[in-house]
């Protein structure tokens, strides 16, 4: 059911969800609010993140779209968990 949301948690029973940072209303089942950002907006974003060499991802209805060095940082990141560390030393 709608809002890209698992069906386990639809099956909580809500009326409805607000999703994007309040830019995706759905109620009872009816899109009543999907504000997109325009093309230009996009691109200004995109340019801003790139200029700073930020890890990002950009999520749409078609799908989700990260930028290339998003997956060096993802690893990066993980890599200073607690967890992973615990994980690199029992080896």
């Amino acid at each position: 059911m709608g809002a890209e949301m698992p069906d386990k948690l639809w099956a909580i029973d809500f009326d409805g969800m607000i999703g994007g940072n309040g830019s995706y209303v759905e109620c009872d089942g009816h899109v009543v609010m999907h504000q997109l950002i325009s093309k230009e907006d996009t691109k200004v974003i995109v340019d801003w993140l790139q200029e700073r060499v930020l890890a990002f991802y950009l999520k749409s209805n078609n799908g989700l779209f990260a930028s290339d060095n998003s997956k060096k940082q993802l690893v990066l990141s993980c890599a200073n968990t607690p967890c992973v560390r615990e994980k690199q030393q029992q080896r």
